[in-house]
């Protein structure tokens, strides 16, 4: 027997909260920064778009690589809470640090980096921390929903 749609042994219902979630911070922390820094995005709409394109570019990665994880964890036991919750907030800052390597593999003599300041490290950090808050939240609701089964 197939399990319902909105429980957490669905694994398409946790592939859905898990991108849900990741674009639902991503556009929460995209606007907090913008308008914390409304003075420099102002200037330049290509400025602010080239932003949210990032965000959204490391989101989709994040989400991609973060798949098999969030597919293969069917249950809210302890050990897959926390290797779920680590697992989130790490993604984000080694998934910059990846293609800031492969940036520099890519044109050694450049001298810009893909991360150049402590802030784009900050908002890769929140995005993947609020993602996986949101997920594991999302996921905790839809277990304890489920009405339980007795015989």
């Amino acid at each position: 027997m197939r399990p319902p749609f909105f429980s957490p042994a669905n694994r398409l219902w946790r592939a859905a909260i898990s991108l849900v979630s990741g674009v639902l911070a991503s556009t929460l922390i995209c606007a907090v920064v913008i308008v914390a820094n409304y003075e420099a995005f102002s200037r330049s709409i290509t400025s602010w778009l080239v932003f949210v394109r990032a965000s959204a570019l490391v989101v989709v990665l994040a989400w991609l690589v973060s798949l098999p994880l969030v597919l293969l964890i069917d249950h809210a036991s302890r050990w897959g809470l926390w290797l779920l919750a680590v697992g989130g907030t790490l993604l984000g800052p080694v998934l910059l640090m990846v293609m800031d390597f492969a940036y520099r593999y890519v044109d050694p003599l450049r001298e810009t980096t893909v991360a150049e300041s402590w802030k784009v490290e900050l908002v890769v950090t929140s995005i993947s921390l609020l993602a996986s808050v949101l997920y594991l939240t999302f996921l905790w609701m839809s277990a304890r929903t489920q009405p339980s089964v007795s015989s």
